[in-house]
C-alpha cells in the first residue's frame, strides 16, 4: 500500500501562536494491490474551480478565500501521478461539508464511504442549524453517487476508539473510525 498526500484545495492563511499558517484540503490517496485507488476526502472539485459561485457559494468563498487552482483538484493530482480517473473505485469521507465533497462529481463511479449519520443530515440540509445553507451543498453529489453508508457505533474498539470497522468491498487496511464534530463524521 502506498499513499500520496494531496492538497486539494488551498485556503486562507490562519494565524497561530507559530505565525500564519496555510490552510489546505488534505486528501489522502492510497494505492491498494487489488482494489484501485482509495480516495480520502476529495477536497474542492472541477466544478467548483469552474463554477465557484455557484457551486460554493458567498459565504464560503469570502470565508475560505480558496485558490481555486485546477492542479489542486484530485482529478488533476490523480492524472499527474500517471493514473487514470476510473481508477479510483473509492471515496472515503469523513464527512460531506463542501470542501471535503467538491471532489464527488469527478469520480461519479466510484463508492463513496461515509457514516450513516452524516449521510442522512447532508440529505436533509438545510436542517435547523443556520450554517447547513453553508457546509452542505447539494449540487456536489447531484451525480446520485454510489453511496455505501455505515450505522453507529458498530465495529471493534482500536487505540482508545469505540468502533472501528473496515469499509465493504475493500480488502485494503482502511478503517473507518467515529470521530467527534459534525453529526455523523468520521476519522479515517
Amino acid at each position: 500500500m502506498k499513499i500520496h498526500h494531496l492538497n486539494c484545495g488551498s485556503l486562507r492563511t490562519i494565524d497561530s501562536e507559530e505565525g500564519s499558517l496555510p490552510a489546505v484540503c488534505h486528501c489522502l490517496l492510497v494505492e491498494t494491490d487489488r482494489d484501485g485507488l482509495v480516495l480520502v476526502e476529495s477536497g474542492i472539485g472541477t466544478t467548483d474551480v469552474a463554477r465557484p459561485e455557484e457551486s460554493l457559494g458567498a459565504d464560503f468563498l469570502g470565508r475560505a478565500q480558496p485558490v481555486l487552482d485546477l492542479a489542486e483538484t484530485a482529478l488533476h493530482q490523480v492524472t499527474a501521478l500517471g493514473f487514470g480517473p476510473e481508477d479510483v473505485r473509492h471515496i472515503v469521507l469523513s464527512h460531506l461539508d463542501l470542501d471535503h465533497a467538491g471532489g464527488l462529481p469527478d469520480f461519479p463511479w466510484a463508492k463513496v464511504h461515509l457514516s450513516e449519520a452524516e449521510h442522512r443530515a447532508a440529505m436533509a440540509a438545510p436542517g435547523a442549524h443556520p450554517e447547513d445553507r453553508v457546509r452542505y451543498r447539494p449540487a456536489q453529489w447531484a451525480h446520485r453517487p454510489h453511496w455505501v453508508t455505515y450505522a453507529e457505533p458498530a465495529g471493534d474498539p482500536w487505540f482508545g476508539f469505540d468502533a472501528v470497522r473496515p469499509l465493504e468491498g475493500l480488502d485494503a487496511e482502511i478503517l473507518l473510525v467515529r470521530s467527534a464534530g459534525t453529526p455523523g463524521a468520521t476519522a479515517r
